[in-house]
């Protein structure tokens, strides 16, 4: 897989920094299950972040959720696992190129404020 699909991948599949901080937590220690109030103290965020993220890596088919409330890096296939090693090898190498797809890819809630102030050239007085 190029770097350019890892990071096409990032883009679509993390929308935040949290989701990849996660998911680097999750990978570091394969075969250990979190809790979220673990999860919530090793990154010290709100647990509202922990849950979103975690949802956001089981879509992307990078974790599940064993056990009523234990979570674990779970890839759903070999080619996920593929893509999540290349993601931390290329993280280790290149954070900002990673984070920054990440920051650029189309966020639907800042769009529609956006388009909430944008006017059209004929509604102009």
């Amino acid at each position: 897989m190029t770097e350019a699909e890892i990071l096409t991948f990032v883009r679509e599949a993390f929308r935040s920094v949290w989701v990849l901080e996660l998911l680097l937590v999750l990978r570091r220690d394969p075969n250990k299950s979190w809790t979220v109030p673990d999860l919530v103290t090793a990154l010290q965020a709100s647990e509202r972040i922990i849950t979103d993220g975690l949802a956001a890596l089981v879509s992307a088919g990078l974790a599940a959720e064993r056990d009523k409330g234990l979570h674990q890096f779970a890839p759903a296939s070999p080619v996920v696992a593929e893509i999540a090693e290349e993601l931390v090898n290329l993280h280790a190498r290149k954070p900002v190129a990673v984070v920054q797809a990440i920051l650029s890819a189309p966020n639907d809630k800042i769009r529609i404020f956006a388009d909430a102030f944008r006017f059209n050239k004929g509604d102009r007085t």
